[in-house]
């Protein structure tokens, strides 16, 4: 059976890595090649406005147009019961900033980054329960040997990952997390291990500590500069209360073809133990599709992505915690954008495509054809027009489909690279009232003033 494998395995890894490390101790070693102390500060920051007097209608999908539908007692105090936009601080003009700092010595890393937020203007100068510090740590070290004369790279790092994207981006991506990972590579061969921490708090995903084991070939050139990258992994993910505790193990496959940097060709597979349940192989796996391409000049630039994802019912089956909360739950929402948990402001400028918008759906198969695209143009000197769009159509069973088409569109000034003012109209919003950092759509759009500041 597939658990029983699992603990095999992963005794048999630690093992390894083990020994390998043990005899790193004992080989000829070399540490990256950097002798010197490098040590760099980076200041940024954006302030984000929407001008829009009234909170407006929102578009929902039917499957999910009773918000918070277990609560009923905050779907009062939270105002929602109909369809209409609660407070969040785009409206009343928040800020934020991030000072980050990168130290680098062969081979070791550190990083720290400090963010402060004032998550609206509207609510005070000085009110602190609107005012919110926090920081984020990263600490990695690499290094080399050799076995004869073939060269052996090790390396391990601990912290916050920030935008983690395992494999291709199935279940464990657009996402914040707190791990670690360790990996051994011999020239295109790598394993690594990757253990990321509870996600039962800070988004609802339900989920204890999350274990993969991945054996990769990366970055081999098959034709001239086209490439591929094969990855295999076998998984745990354990969630809470379920009858189900001896099935949150299971395996992944995914591959991706790529010439240079321009074009991008992807695929994922993920099957979930189904043993001693009446789910089928298919109601038990996902699986993903994808399409990417970015080109970039002094000029013009793009980024765009076109990709198809599909889960099973059982796949997703109680990776799913309502019971999280970026508002304080005994409030209502009027200056209350932080709660148990927090939804930081620099999340604003992420994609709604996540694993947690397609678990909430449970008990039900989901599919999501998602079109992606992000343009910037300079016409005249400084000046420049921009185009974000994020458009994903959603069929859940039993329900029809629903598309969230978020369109970001308008023109700015960019003084120095990353110093810019922008305004522009958008039908995208944060919501605060969900179980996971995501967004709500506008019916009308509102116009949008960003200024951001990179030092």
């Amino acid at each position: 059976m597939v658990n029983y494998n699992m603990t095999v395995i992963k005794r048999f890894i630690l093992v390894i890595l083990f020994l390998l490390f043990t005899l790193k101790l004992f080989c000829t070693g070399e540490l990256q090649n950097n002798d010197s102390l490098n040590l760099n500060f980076h200041l940024s920051g954006k302030h984000i406005a929407h001008m829009n007097d009234d909170m407006g209608q929102v578009n929902l999908p039917e499957a999910l147009s009773i918000r918070r539908p277990f609560e009923p007692g905050l779907q009062q105090r939270w105002e929602l019961l109909g369809d209409y936009m609660t407070d969040n601080p785009l409206r009343h003009g928040a800020s934020f900033i991030n000072l980050s700092t990168h130290a680098s010595y062969r081979g070791i890393n550190a990083k720290v980054n400090i963010f402060a937020e004032h998550r609206g203007a509207s609510y005070g100068t000085l009110t602190l329960k609107d005012i919110v510090l926090f920081p984020k740590f990263y600490f990695a070290f690499d290094t080399s040997f050799n076995i004869s004369d073939e060269k052996f790279s090790l390396g391990v790092s601990v912290g916050n990952y920030d935008n983690i994207n395992l494999y291709e981006g199935l279940n464990l991506n657009n996402l914040d997390v707190q791990g670690d990972n360790w990996y051994v590579k011999w020239r295109n061969l790598k394993f690594e291990y990757n253990k990321i921490a509870d996600l039962l708090y800070g988004i609802g995903l339900n989920m204890d500590d999350a274990n993969d084991y991945i054996i990769s070939l990366e970055q081999l050139e098959f034709v001239n500069n086209f490439f591929l990258t094969l990855k295999f992994g076998l998984y745990s993910y354990n969630s809470y209360l379920t009858q189900f505790s001896e099935n949150n193990d299971g395996m992944t496959f995914s591959a991706a073809v790529y010439y240079k940097d321009l074009v991008k060709f992807y695929m994922q597979y993920g099957k979930r133990n189904n043993d001693y349940t009446f789910y089928s192989n298919s109601e038990s796996s996902a699986s993903l599709a994808g399409l990417a391409t970015k080109y970039s000049d002094n000029i013009f630039n793009v980024n765009a992505k076109a990709e198809y994802r599909r889960y099973g019912k059982f796949y997703n089956l109680y990776y799913y915690n309502q019971s999280i909360y970026y508002r304080d739950t005994a409030r209502r929402t009027y200056s209350n954008n932080v709660g148990p948990e927090l939804y930081p402001l620099y999340y604003y400028d992420r994609k709604f495509s996540q694993w947690a918008v397609f678990t909430e759906y449970q008990g039900m198969d989901i599919s999501c054809l998602t079109l992606q695209l992000d343009s910037k143009v300079f016409i005249i000197d400084k000046f420049y027009l921009y185009a974000n769009l994020d458009i994903n159509q959603i069929s859940a069973e039993n329900y029809e489909p629903f598309t969230y088409a978020f369109i970001d569109i308008g023109a700015g000034y960019e003084v120095l690279k990353g110093n810019f003012i922008g305004i522009g109209i958008t039908n995208k919003a944060m919501n605060l009232d969900n179980s996971y950092p995501t967004f709500y759509e506008y019916a009308n759009s509102v116009v949008k003033l960003e200024i951001g500041i990179g030092i």
